[in-house]
């Protein structure tokens, strides 16, 4: 994380990847695979404190701000199925959130 992503602490990450594929798939790119950039989404949302919306096409999700799976449609999924991934945010109390943290990941006293 830098200075400029954490200057102010996130009340929600949007995050997004081109492609991914379920796990385990032999034919991904070690640069697409779910492994990888679900590791990478789980990360940050702890390192901000933030649930993050992990969207790409194969495999959607949300990510709560421990970094654990609260919805998720992977690319295995029939679109005879139609799937729809649906999360309800409180968006109204966004804007009371205290908008830095001293004892974060990522805190001021590391700018110190």
């Amino acid at each position: 994380m830098t200075f400029n992503v954490q200057a102010q602490a996130e009340t929600l990450h949007l995050a997004s990847w081109p492609y991914t594929p379920d796990a385990g798939d032999p034919q991904a790119e070690p640069f697409e695979s779910l492994e990888i950039n679900l590791a990478a989404a789980r990360l940050y949302a702890v390192n901000s404190n933030a649930p993050l919306v992990f969207a790409s096409i194969g495999n959607a999700r949300f990510l709560d701000a421990q970094g654990l799976d609260l919805s998720v449609v992977e690319a295995k999924t029939s679109t005879g199925e139609q799937p729809l991934l649906y999360r309800s945010f409180n968006t109204s109390e966004l804007s009371e959130t205290v908008p830095y943290t001293t004892t974060g990941e990522q805190s001021w006293g590391i700018l110190q």
